[in-house]
């Protein structure tokens, strides 16, 4: 299979504007994504694409592969949609959000070995064990529940499931395992076309989670168990947090 690395990278974030250019060391925080993802031995390419000039000049300066896209797509998977056409000779598509600045390579290879094992798959995510109480009652961290087949059953901001017999709920992670959804995707060339076809779903809109209108009309997303931690800037605050995290991790 040809594997294609996609890192859609917007300027006009509602909660942090202008985020994929926020300095980490001496680096945009997209260039650490970029750089990171071509650690990867399982992608046969890697660009960035953008939706806004300072972002595109700035990738060029630091070497990257980068593309021009529309500004109007309402989602990350609408970009790589778009992508997608023009590299219509690649078998899969790896979403990477360009907002974990410490992605490990490892993950994506994790995620497109399962391609190789589960024959049927159209969409792959990652989803890795919760360990914090902070990340189980925090709505920015979303929630998955999946089968026993590796099938992705609901995705929430909310707890879920809920432990309505669990009255003390500091002992949470006794009596459940909860899964934290890592925004990484892969995508078949045909699951994309299908994506195209939908319209937003009522379920999306609930939660603000683009992956339940694919749920909500019958596509399969089959999960990927990761046990490397996840990053993810959302909000100044989160950005503060990568900053020390990266200053601990040179020291």
């Amino acid at each position: 299979m040809k594997i294609l690395g996609v890192i859609p990278a917007r300027f006009a974030s509602t909660r942090l504007e202008g985020k994929p250019l926020l300095l980490i060391g001496d680096k945009p925080m997209v260039v650490h994504v970029y750089q990171n993802a071509l650690k990867s031995t399982s992608l046969n390419h890697v660009i960035i694409a953008t939706d806004h000039q300072k972002i595109f000049d700035t990738c060029k300066d630091f070497g990257c592969h980068v593309i021009m896209t529309s500004h109007k797509h309402p989602s990350g998977t609408d970009r790589i949609i778009e992508v997608a056409k023009n590299f219509s000779d690649f078998d899969i598509i790896i979403n990477i959000q360009g907002d974990e600045p410490f992605l490990n390579p490892q993950s994506i290879n994790d995620l497109v070995q399962k391609f190789y094992q589960i024959k049927q798959a159209e969409i792959i995510t990652l989803v890795k064990k919760i360990e914090t109480s902070d990340e189980l009652w925090s709505d920015s961290v979303v929630k998955c529940v999946k089968g026993s087949d590796g099938k992705a059953l609901y995705f929430s901001r909310s707890v879920i499931p809920y432990l309505r017999n669990v009255k003390d709920k500091t002992i949470w992670h006794q009596t459940q395992t909860y899964w934290k959804h890592l925004g990484i995707y892969g995508y078949t060339q045909n699951a994309l076309k299908k994506i195209q076809q939908l319209a937003p779903s009522s379920l999306e809109n609930a939660e603000n989670l683009e992956q339940l209108r694919w749920i909500e009309n019958g596509i399969s997303i089959y999960t990927s168990e990761t046990a490397f931690q996840s990053l993810a800037v959302d909000t100044m605050e989160d950005y503060h947090k990568a900053l020390k995290y990266w200053e601990e991790k040179k020291s």
